[in-house]
């Protein structure tokens, strides 16, 4: 069942910017507008599809960065703004009571008023992204009913398919029906996380719903979970605007940062380095194993970015520098540019975009095998470093491998950019979307 519903779609050839093809009406659902990494991925998404003439919106709760086609799903009242703003404090400090680190969203709170959304038109496509905070699936049920078309959601994390959690830290109850979440950490059987499971699929199970992952780890975990198992899900990696993110002269980035012309770079980013997904603890110590295996000469500059602070930075035995959240993507490019690799020590992530970033830019990549999308972009010895999974000595091999095969060339920055541009242009993401749009459309006909 899963090898005949696994689908990759490839770029119609017949599909081009501005061509005379039909002018699909979407609208796109999203917590988050151009911001965080699944809103940064959502709005690419939107803006790539506008490059082929379709007739693009996005809905979202939060956005920095207003523009005509992205409307406020509380429909941007005061009151809306307030309501919006109230229910989520109050979701952030209940489960930070729980747990500090937990990422649960039950099945239960909303931010948007269907009764009040005005969409500019009649979507022919609803296409979801990450919405949690924002679209519960009673809502998404409601959506379904009134326009009666096909539905995409990009899967940004395993939210779509748990009972509340964003990532299950190995735990596998989302295969069966949840319960004793260690996320919330209880033990009771008919806890929260199993009523959230049995909401989505009271509402769900006979909703027509397409999943797009942009990692082969998604859609795995689509056909793992007890929802979903009988869905189709199509991979289409995530779209890089190659108009930012592109190789140039290392020398010439580190001079617009400030940064030392002669010195390794090692690059690490991270929204929330308190995370335990993103793995900085094993960063730290893989960085303390090279402390021992370098030179006292040839150690290397750590940069940082992140709007968080993690205790963990303090035991960093390399100079390091913190560029804090980089919300301008130009200057995040400018990073992956003026560094000589960049470091993902993430032990369960649906992507991370940044690593397609990285290689777009001619910046090669460390991360662990068994992280998310890593081994779809990564290939040990020609773009970067497969290390094995939570090994820090191994990370630090990496590391130090990578460094040395950058200098003697067998590592480039063509090596690097090759493959990430041919499968993550904006271009070819937009042409795989718009094929998957009509056949859905034509099958809804």
């Amino acid at each position: 069942m899963v090898a005949n519903n696994h689908i990759s779609i490839e770029p119609s050839h017949s599909i081009g910017p501005r061509e005379t093809a039909r002018s699909l009406k979407i609208v796109h659902f999203s917590t988050e507008g151009a911001q965080g990494g699944a809103g940064r991925a959502a709005y690419n998404i939107h803006r790539s599809l506008l490059g082929t003439g379709c007739d693009s919106w996005m809905v979202v709760a939060n956005n920095s960065k207003p523009e005509s086609r992205i409307l406020n799903g509380y429909g941007g009242s005061v009151r809306g703004r307030i309501r919006n703003s109230i229910i989520q404090r109050a979701q952030t400090r209940l489960l930070s009571e729980i747990n500090p680190r937990s990422t649960f969203f039950p099945d239960r709170y909303a931010t948007i008023d269907l009764a009040k959304l005005a969409l500019p038109m009649i979507p022919e496509i609803i296409h979801l992204h990450w919405v949690s905070r924002f679209l519960t699936s009673r809502q998404i049920r409601g959506l379904w009913e009134r326009y009666r078309t096909p539905i995409v959601w990009t899967a940004m994390d395993l939210a779509p398919l748990t009972g509340g959690c964003h990532y299950s830290y190995g735990c596998t109850g989302f295969e069966k029906q949840c319960g004793e979440c260690r996320v919330i950490r209880s033990s009771g059987r008919d806890d929260a996380s199993r009523s959230s499971l049995e909401s989505k699929r009271r509402w769900l199970r006979d909703v027509p719903i397409t999943f797009v992952g942009a990692t082969e780890w998604v859609i795995d975990k689509v056909y793992r979970s007890s929802l979903f198992s009988r869905a189709r899900a199509v991979k289409i990696p995530y779209g890089i605007d190659q108009t930012i993110f592109f190789p140039v002269e290392r020398a010439s980035a580190r001079r617009l940062l400030n940064l030392p012309i002669d010195r390794k770079i090692i690059f690490f980013g991270a929204t929330d380095h308190n995370d335990e997904r993103k793995g900085m603890s094993y960063l730290v110590e893989a960085l303390a194993h090279l402390h021992e295996r370098v030179p006292s000469s040839d150690r290397p500059l750590v940069l940082i970015a992140g709007q968080s602070k993690s205790e963990l930075m303090e035991r960093i035995r390399f100079d390091r520098l913190e560029l804090g959240y980089l919300s301008d993507e130009r200057v995040l490019a400018c990073a992956y540019q003026a560094a000589d690799l960049f470091v993902c020590p993430s032990v369960e992530d649906a992507g991370p975009l940044m690593i397609p970033e990285s290689l777009m830019c001619g910046t090669p990549v460390v991360a662990f095998a068994e992280c998310g999308g890593a081994p779809d972009y990564i290939r040990s010895g020609i773009n970067g470093y497969l290390a094995e999974s939570r090994s820090a000595s191994d990370m630090a091999r990496g590391i130090q491998q990578v460094m040395e095969q950058s200098d003697t060339g067998l590592i480039t920055q063509e090596s690097c950019r090759e493959g990430a541009a041919r499968e993550c242009a904006m271009e070819t993401q937009a042409s795989r979307y718009r094929a998957l749009y009509e056949e859905l459309t034509d099958q809804n006909a």
